[in-house]
């Protein structure tokens, strides 16, 4: 959920990474290709909340070889 600014809603330094408000993820992995070169829309379930905890799962898995 991107507020209209950008920059109330992300900040980046050598010494943080900052996201405000709430991110959510989804796997692309699997999903057809399309020819939309624009804009493409995916439904993404609110569920799916960006935690610090979970981005530690993703990283952990993509170290030993998993997937996301």
């Amino acid at each position: 959920m991107v507020p209209e600014r950008i920059t109330d809603w992300i900040k980046q330094t050598e010494d943080e990474l900052c996201l405000r408000y709430c991110a959510y993820w989804v796997s692309l992995l699997g999903m057809p290709d399309t020819e939309n070169t624009t804009n493409v829309t995916i439904e993404i379930p609110r569920s799916n909340q960006l935690t610090p905890d979970l981005l530690q799962a993703i990283i952990e898995r993509i170290s030993f070889g998993g997937l996301p």
